[in-house]
């Protein structure tokens, strides 16, 4: 799945905004173009329009859906307007599907953020345990970073809580949705915090266990399982982590590894996480692929997983720094290296790619995010040749409207593709599904 980076840090970097920005360069002057929209698309469908008053606004985040289809997102405003100064902290909204594809979905705001220590203005997508309860990070919270828990309850309301509040205030950005394990053990990736150093000094980033108590209203435990330096380890993760066999999980890490004149804080790398071999040691970081710079590429970000091979994307592939997905594929005797390729360039597109995910069959969907000013973004799918060796292929499927910049897509029920429109400037976003 793809990462949200969430409890952006106050007057530190906002690293989403950043990856907009840099994934929106040079598109002023081609503002609307649309490559490659296939004629016979069938058009997308508006599950919401936003108004920015009590059903929220201005999602940045991506819809996680339940087993019954029915999909739940956060949205960065709206709500309570007696909060942040009339704007509204945000809300947990939830679509419930029809029973029938083409039906009609309802549309339900499941709480309000007041901007406490529930905090404000989220950016966070949520994520189901196994008993079915939702959980997120906080932003703007007035306790500090932490983490949240949205359970259903026998009236059919849900009841908030703030269960964790990170032991190291400095974490930040902490990506999402986070990976929750059979054992309800919560695992997340964060930007900042730990070791100091690394981009704009905030840290170099840690991943964390949290642990459920034995005890129903106790406190969860808190465990990190690594700081990183910025050296050859890497440093400030930039995805959610993916979860692997055996125990392991797997990152990205923005900076760290090989340092040249275009990376002064070094290239990046894409790290394992191991698991110790008995209770009270040590989990064990280990480097599976470190980036060489242009043309073998840099800063990958958005690390998505599917059938044993990690997929996600990186910059300056080639000339003009363009931006691609990469595959990394495993050694076949489970030792030795991994083996990246590049399966698509965005050097003829418009940017690259602000989220990837796996869908069936192997198919990569995905976004971009566009322009608040000049570009409304678009959907896109990428399908894997039938034989090996051959070419990827990409379809553009447009912007779903009636709004702007999609934040990203989840597959879901009826065999469409459910995402949220940010907005922009223009108006207060929206929900849509849209067909592969």
């Amino acid at each position: 799945m793809r990462a949200i980076p969430t409890t952006m840090k106050p007057g530190k970097f906002d690293l989403r905004t950043a990856l907009w920005k840099r994934l929106s360069l040079g598109l002023a002057f081609a503002a609307f173009a649309l490559v490659g929209t296939s004629a016979a698309q069938q058009p997308a469908t508006t599950l919401h329009v936003f108004t920015n008053g009590t059903d929220g606004g201005g999602p940045q985040a991506i819809l996680t859906a339940d087993p019954k289809g029915n999909l739940f997102g956060t949205t960065w405003s709206g709500g309570d307007v007696g909060c942040n100064g009339g704007a509204g902290c945000g809300v947990i909204f939830e679509e419930i599907a029809p029973a029938t594809a083409g039906g009609s979905w309802t549309y339900s705001v499941l709480y309000d953020f007041t901007g406490g220590s529930d905090g404000c203005c989220q950016l966070s997508t949520p994520a189901f345990d196994r008993t079915g309860r939702l959980y997120g990070v906080t932003n703007n919270s007035v306790s500090g970073p932490g983490v949240f828990q949205f359970s259903p309850t026998s009236s059919g309301k849900w009841r908030f809580a703030l269960i964790h509040t990170f032991d190291d205030p400095t974490t930040y950005n902490t990506w999402t949705p986070l990976v929750i394990d059979k054992g309800g053990r919560i695992f997340a990736a964060s930007y900042y915090g730990g070791l100091p150093g690394c981009n704009f000094d905030g840290g170099c980033g840690n991943v964390v266990k949290l642990t459920p108590p034995a005890t129903k209203g106790a406190a969860w435990t808190e465990e990190t399982l690594y700081k990183f330096t910025g050296g050859s380890d890497g440093g400030n993760p930039s995805s959610t982590l993916i979860a692997g066999p055996h125990g392991v999980y797997y990152g990205s890490a923005a900076v760290g590894g090989l340092v040249t004149k275009h990376c002064p804080l070094g290239c990046g790398v894409i790290f394992q996480l191991t698991p110790p071999a008995a209770s009270g040691q040590s989990w064990t970081e280990s480097v599976i692929y470190t980036f060489q710079d242009a043309p073998n590429g840099a800063d990958p970000f958005y690390l998505t997983g599917g059938a044993g091979t990690l997929y996600g994307e990186a910059c300056c592939q080639g000339s003009g720094n363009s931006f691609n997905i990469f595959k990394l594929t495993p050694p076949a005797s489970g030792h030795g290296a991994w083996t990246k390729t590049v399966i698509y360039s965005f050097s003829k597109q418009l940017g690259g790619a602000s989220y990837i995910t796996v869908g069936a069959n192997g198919v990569i969907y995905g976004t971009n995010f566009g322009s608040i000013d000049f570009n409304p973004g678009y959907v896109f799918q990428l399908t894997p040749p039938a034989t090996g060796g051959g070419a990827w292929t990409f379809k553009n499927l447009g912007n779903p409207g009636p709004s702007r910049n999609p934040n990203g897509v989840t597959p879901g029920i009826f065999g469409l593709l459910y995402g949220t429109l940010n907005g922009g400037d223009t108006d207060s976003g929206a929900v849509f599904g849209v067909y592969p």
